[in-house]
């Protein structure tokens, strides 16, 4: 396997990691509440694995398109950081 591959599966997974951690210290100051339907199904663990398991999935099959994980959880996780930065919980997907 490619290097490349791996750093986008890396980067994606973190990005994942990074967000359920900043949804959970949102969610646990009772300054938000879940609105992601499936993370509200499932709960937030399984939504990690869920995301590590399907990037995985892409790694495998199609790794190029790894890129577009990264380009739907990049702007996610920098809702989320604008928001512990500014003291706001923005609603999150």
């Amino acid at each position: 396997m490619q290097r490349r591959p791996l750093a986008l599966l890396s980067i994606a997974n973190l990005l994942s990691l990074a967000d359920a951690v900043a949804t959970w210290v949102f969610l646990r100051s009772g300054q938000v509440g879940e609105s992601n339907l499936i993370v509200r199904g499932i709960g937030l663990p399984a939504k990690v694995v869920l995301v590590g398991l399907l990037t995985w999935l892409l790694y495998r099959i199609r790794p190029r398109a790894l890129v577009w994980p990264i380009v739907v959880l990049l702007p996610v996780l920098v809702w989320d950081v604008a928001g512990i930065v500014l003291g706001h919980a923005f609603p999150a997907g």
